[in-house]
């Protein structure tokens, strides 16, 4: 079970500052940690206020949660799109660093190994070579596709990548898997979207669920432009790190981060969402500005919650700083 640590704050400036601490202390102990970094708004304050702490990642090897495929048809033609994840490292994550203490080795899932419109045809063409896992109480099906050995392709190739990553991860121990909170009504940890990933799931193709697509569409312009395809990494490797951080801040993100956490003595736990799945880490440690934690401390309070998580047969130690 997970030992789970929650410390709520003012705002995501503090969030900011929080994680730059936390990092600071991480790489005190290890230098040459593995670090898994998430993407999107809520850690771009974050990788900033390391960059102005001066912080020395030169050693630390860099691994992203995920990639979009690109979609022609949908104006993502190249890696130097707005949306594209492989921009975002550079202008995010690495850009605010120094060059000296920018991380030099730093790896993410292709971007360009396969096009949507490429994957969508072949899975057509190939039914006989994938599988898409079916959700254990409807039958629907989830967002993870399994591709077979038989697979030719593009689809050969997008397996191949993944198994590659999940090789290249299991090479040395994870040490740090940042991790935000998606949208409901399945809110997921990487993309492991909505309606249901495997908790064992590996790095594999994953179909993007409507409400992850709207709550990405803003550098695309709007929803039909986000691409429907994506790689990620799957809840069993994540779940191997040290420590798992879960960092959200806002209003919006407050019945998400509920919905998955808030009480996992519920019977549909498990079936909730994907970050729920980060309770079978060792040690969790979440981050959430008061906004975003408004809804999880509404029942008893901060007692509460951990009466509750105490109950499921976790750690949980809450508090605000």
């Amino acid at each position: 079970m997970a030992e789970v640590s929650l410390r709520i704050v003012d705002g995501p400036e503090r969030v900011a500052e929080l994680r730059t601490e936390d990092m600071r202390a991480a790489l005190a102990k290890r230098p040459d940690l593995v670090f898994v970094a998430s993407t999107g708004r809520t850690p771009v304050q974050t990788y900033r206020a390391w960059g102005r702490a001066g912080l020395d990642l030169s050693k630390v090897h860099l691994r992203m949660l995920d990639a979009y495929l690109l979609s022609p048809s949908r104006g993502f033609t190249s890696t130097n799109h707005a949306g594209s994840f492989s921009r975002y490292v550079h202008e995010s994550v690495l850009g605010p660093l120094d060059v000296a203490k920018r991380p030099r080795d730093w790896s993410m899932l292709p971007e360009d190994v396969a096009t949507c419109e490429e994957v969508t045809a072949q899975l057509e063409q190939q039914p006989e070579a994938w599988d898409r896992v079916l959700h254990p109480i409807s039958g629907e099906p989830g967002a993870e596709f399994v591709l077979h050995e038989t697979a030719t392709g593009v689809l050969a190739a997008i397996r191949r990548t993944c198994e590659a990553y999940d090789r290249l991860l299991n090479g040395d121990p994870l040490g740090i898997v940042s991790l935000g909170v998606g949208p409901l009504p399945y809110p997921h940890m990487a993309f492991n979207t909505g309606p249901f990933t495997r908790a064992d799931a590996p790095t594999h193709l994953t179909l993007l669920d409507t409400s992850t697509r709207q709550a990405n569409a803003e550098p695309f312009g709007d929803v039909d432009s986000v691409p429907p395809f994506a790689l990620t990494l799957g809840p069993g490797t994540l779940v191997s790190a040290a420590v798992c951080w879960v960092s959200a801040v806002g209003a919006s993100k407050s019945s998400a981060v509920t919905h998955a956490l808030g009480d996992p003595r519920v019977p549909d736990f498990a079936l909730r969402s994907s970050l729920g799945y980060v309770l079978k880490a060792n040690h969790v440690d979440i981050v959430l500005d008061e906004a975003a934690a408004a809804d999880i401390t509404a029942d008893a309070g901060l007692a509460g919650l951990e009466q509750r998580y105490r109950e499921a047969g976790h750690g949980m130690a809450a508090r605000r700083v």
